[in-house]
């Protein structure tokens, strides 16, 4: 894990290197596991390691009671991102979006959320 972590710092702080090895760009990382084992931490750390920004919502922000909103605040919140890159992107309680696409009544929106983010 440490070698993982360091070469995701490492492409924060000098992407020219890794494309010098055929790197040519990381979409992400996803963090998964209980609660309290440390991700938010974990990538606290690697913001603060690799001096690039973090920007922290949560699964929940992207819902509202109008369609549409959902995928837009997904759009905006990833041009956002693109503005400030490098930059790190913590989407807290991301378990959030599954749960509303199972029995919540706001499948429709969750499944649209989770198409614009891929």
């Amino acid at each position: 894990v440490k070698n993982e972590i360091e070469e995701i710092i490492e492409y924060l702080t000098n992407p020219s290197l890794l494309r010098q090895r055929g790197v040519e760009h990381i979409g992400g990382v996803l963090l998964a596991g209980s609660p309290g084992t440390g991700k938010t931490l974990l990538a606290k750390s690697i913001a603060a390691e690799s001096g690039v920004r973090m920007f922290t919502c949560s699964g929940t922000d992207f819902f509202d009671i109008y369609n549409g909103v959902g995928p837009r605040r997904i759009r905006e919140t990833f041009e956002k991102m693109r503005n400030n890159a490098p930059a790190i992107l913590f989407i807290d309680e991301f378990d959030a979006l599954g749960a509303a696409r199972s029995g919540s009544g706001q499948g429709d929106e969750s499944a649209a959320i989770i198409n614009e983010m891929l």
